[in-house]
């Protein structure tokens, strides 16, 4: 008769705010919640205090999301999807696992905003793994291998180990940077030591990097048609 829901005193009480993920997911599948609100209960079972009295382990919450996702289910603002993905990748981040962040974030949709939270991973954690062995590898990932050559770069460049800087350069394609390494940083040292055939093999290295616009322009490394510019006097 209903007594469990009424008060000492005969009058009405109302149910206390469920937080279990079953309570939830029957809400959906009854059509949503009491106001027969779907995306309010979709919310509700998304939330980490659906599973765990931990209120910012969103594990759940984020494998709940890409299963309602890839089955098309109870479709919900696309910023709610986003916000649970940004959670979980800062979970992963503050223990450590910043590749699997990276997985993470693969799992956003809109494609600018994707490439720059992974990049942004990238230039920051990647020299810690400069030979990209820990598991997953971002090649397994199919990360672009020149993020990972930039963000060691970087690196190298604070910590003042110029060949490594300079070669790393290279290897991002960042053309600019890359002459400024050479004329600035490693030319001069090279030359003053007498490794002449280290520097023309680095100029060449990046002459073959450069796309022809680039040498077309006069600027660069290439300096123009001819070869010609601020790096190639070093070899002059």
């Amino acid at each position: 008769r209903g007594a469990g829901l009424m008060g000492h005193g005969g009058g009405g009480r109302s149910l206390p705010k469920q937080g279990c993920i079953l309570y939830h997911l029957l809400q959906l599948y009854c059509g949503g919640d009491a106001d027969g609100n779907a995306e309010n209960a979709t919310e509700q079972a998304m939330a980490p205090g659906a599973v765990t009295p931990d209120k910012l382990d969103y594990r759940h919450s984020w494998q709940l999301s890409t299963v309602f996702d890839a089955l098309d289910l109870y479709p919900r603002p696309k910023e709610s999807a986003d916000r649970i993905t940004d959670a979980f990748a800062s979970q992963l981040i503050a223990v450590g696992l910043w590749k699997w962040a990276v997985y993470v974030y693969m799992h956003l949709d809109d494609n600018t905003r994707r490439s720059a939270s992974i990049r942004g991973l990238v230039l920051r954690f990647g020299w810690t793994d400069p030979d990209d062995k820990q598991y997953p590898t971002l090649s397994e990932l199919d990360v672009p291998s020149v993020w990972l050559d930039e963000a060691i770069a970087y690196a190298s460049g604070y910590s003042f180990k110029r060949d490594l800087y300079c070669e790393s350069i290279r290897k991002a394609t960042l053309f600019a940077d890359a002459e400024h390494a050479f004329s600035r940083l490693f030319a001069p040292t090279g030359i003053y030591d007498g490794n002449e055939d280290v520097v023309k093999e680095y100029y060449d290295k990046c002459l073959e990097l450069l796309p022809p616009s680039y040498s077309e322009a006069g600027d660069g490394v290439g300096g123009g048609v001819g070869g010609g510019g601020e790096a190639q006097l070093y070899l002059d």
